[in-house]
């Protein structure tokens, strides 16, 4: 059974950057949990006026295509109230899979 933790940095939100790192896969068992997480932080940073949301990703394993557009709607959401989203340490393979779909190009993403 796949499974899929987050933790919740709040730490610099006062900074105006909040941050959310997972751990395991993002798959359809674990899929709703990622959308309410990148719900959570975006609601998090726009509540807070944050300028910066950082997804570290430097435990995940695996996202299929519907994380990918979770991506993609969290970020046009983020952008439109100005805040900017980065994505770090992503796992090798991880990167892989935004590199064939077109995200290396489009957003900011650092590989561990």
């Amino acid at each position: 059974m796949s499974e899929l933790t987050h933790n919740l940095d709040e730490s610099d939100i006062a900074n105006g950057t909040a941050k959310i790192s997972f751990a395991g896969s993002i798959d359809p068992a674990t899929m709703e949990k990622f959308q309410e997480s990148m719900s959570e932080v975006l609601k998090i940073a726009i509540d807070n006026a944050c300028k910066n949301i950082i997804i570290n990703f430097k435990e995940l394993i695996y996202i299929n295509s519907s994380g990918l557009r979770v991506i993609l709607t969290t970020t046009k959401a983020a952008m439109g109230n100005k805040i900017n989203m980065k994505f770090v340490e992503l796992d090798e393979e991880v990167y892989k899979i935004f590199e064939q779909v077109g995200y290396c190009r489009i957003f900011d993403i650092n590989k561990a």
